[in-house]
């Protein structure tokens, strides 16, 4: 990316603090007017456009090239909020501490620096910022050789020995459990939904492991990690009640020891978004409300107060939960209204969404109009999800979009064109192999409603594969195709004549 184009996103991330500041700190006898007026400039441009900062440029009789006053502009930005958080976050003030150490050790002032460096290390230990103490007991080295007496040498070398055996034993637990987290990380990306007897066991083992230790641990920083291990593992298992457990005691830390927990503004983020999503999946409606509600008072937080970018996001979050359980308590009508939207969310803040949280408000957007028998806006959704969505994240739910084209195109009544999908979509789904068994069910469907000769018969085999594919979607491994889009409302509401829509609120009310 361009250095003009990252300027305009860094200064368009900004709080409205961190601008009050930047503007305060660099107003002092006309010192870096250029650069303020090009950093207002910048930040009411939506889109980042270099002819009115030329025009600006030449207007102030400056001759200096644009790139070269945008490089110091993005360096200027950045010192001044080290300088900025340096007050607010306790990692920040102890680089600084240990920065002022190395000041005054070189100029032969050691003394004067050893309580802020004894401050560093108190703070880190706290907080759990293991490389940082490990670089204080490197510091540390010098008390030991320049001390001229025996018991203070003494003294000083059995603290360090402790403080390096307990960083070490530390940094070894930490490795191990991210190193598990790296794991199962990259078997959800290798795996997807798919979960097999063998891999099943593997995570049931990881499982009760991860149980057992989080039982004995009281440092946060790995219980977070443990905690974020059970999470993995408990969507693996798509149980979503330990899933909503373990989401609240993640919160929990946030709300206790964000920062020896090293929980990020992205960490934040995520936990309030993925809370939204469970109480929806376990019908917790009063707690979704709550939470909804409390949206607001959650970036009171010291850890996020600062980031405008995941305030948006969570904001956007929120926004598709609310369709999700418009879906959920049957209210399509209401839903329908909501899409709106989050269309034009998209259109005003493309870039702060989640590949996941767009893919949720693309297939719930297809499946709304769908089920309200508004087909060619589902058809729209559907080429929206293709020409957005990311390749990685629509992978899961690649046969999803091709069943569904089918099953818009037979409400529409293009059988020519299904014949010709019924080819391309079969070679589609050998390549991707993802619920290759779901996919081929419906291929095999609608080959044989295309010959079929009678209403009656073409019951009869709606009934069939309705049968099939209810024994299909009760295991384990084939149950995350049916989340967002339940194909078996399809061959309900297609038996009895009626909308997804109808059929659902009719099974509502009895």
């Amino acid at each position: 990316m361009q250095k003009s184009k990252q300027l305009h996103k860094l200064i368009h991330s900004l709080s409205k603090s961190e601008k009050r500041y930047f503007r305060l700190s660099n107003t002092v006898s006309g010192r870096n007017t250029i650069y303020l007026k090009i950093f207002d400039q910048i930040l009411n441009q939506a889109v980042y456009n270099a002819i009115p900062l030329k025009a600006l440029l030449k207007e102030e009789g400056n001759k200096s090239s644009l790139p070269r006053l945008q490089n110091y502009l993005y360096d200027l930005i950045l010192k001044t909020l080290a300088n900025y958080h340096q007050e607010h976050h306790p990692r920040y003030q102890v680089m600084q501490w240990i920065q002022q150490y190395i000041i005054l050790r070189d100029r032969g002032l050691r003394q004067q620096g050893k309580q802020l460096l004894e401050k560093a290390l108190n703070l880190s230990q706290a907080n759990n910022y293991l490389g940082l103490v490990a670089e204080i007991v490197d510091l540390m080295e010098d008390w030991v050789t320049e001390e001229d007496d025996y018991k203070n040498a003494q003294t000083y070398t059995s603290k360090l020995v402790q403080l390096h055996d307990a960083n070490i034993q530390q940094q070894d637990r930490l490795s191990q459990l991210k190193q598990r987290i790296y794991q199962l990380r990259l078997f959800f990306l290798e795996h997807g939904f798919i979960r097999n007897q063998e891999q099943q066991i593997q995570l049931k083992e990881w499982l009760i492991e991860a149980e057992v230790a989080l039982k004995q641990e009281d440092n946060p920083l790995n219980r977070r990690l443990l905690l974020t291990i059970l999470t993995y593992i408990s969507y693996a298992f798509q149980n979503f009640e330990q899933l909503f457990n373990t989401e609240l005691q993640r919160l929990e830390l946030v709300n206790q020891a964000a920062w020896s927990a090293h929980i990020s503004p992205f960490l934040t983020y995520a936990f309030h978004r993925n809370l939204l999503w469970l109480t929806l999946q376990t019908k917790q409606y009063a707690q979704y409300d709550t939470t909804i509600q409390n949206i607001s008072n959650i970036y009171k937080l010291p850890s996020v107060k600062y980031s405008t970018y995941y305030k948006t996001k969570l904001e956007i979050a929120a926004t598709v939960s609310q369709l999700i359980k418009s879906v959920e308590t049957f209210h399509f009508r209401e839903a329908y209204l909501q899409i709106p939207q989050i269309k034009q969310l998209y259109k005003t803040a493309a870039v702060f969404f989640d590949m996941d949280v767009l893919m949720r408000a693309a297939i719930l957007s297809v499946y709304v109009s769908f089920s309200l028998q508004k087909y060619e806006e589902s058809l729209y959704w559907l080429q929206f999800m293709d020409m957005n969505v990311q390749q990685s994240s629509k992978l899961p739910y690649q046969n999803i979009g091709k069943i569904v084209g089918l099953l818009i195109h037979d409400a529409l009544g293009n059988k020519r064109l299904i014949q010709n999908m019924l080819t391309s979509t079969r070679i589609g789904l050998y390549r991707k192999q993802q619920f290759f068994d779901v996919a081929t069910l419906f291929i095999k469907l609608f080959q044989k409603l295309s010959k079929t000769t009678s209403a009656e018969e073409e019951k009869n085999l709606l009934k069939i594969y309705r049968t099939k594919l209810q024994a299909i979607s009760q295991k384990p491994e084939r149950r995350g195709f049916f989340v967002l889009f339940n194909f078996l409302d399809w061959f309900d509401s297609k038996l009895q004549g009626i909308s997804i829509a109808d059929l659902l609120r009719q099974r509502q009310l009895s």
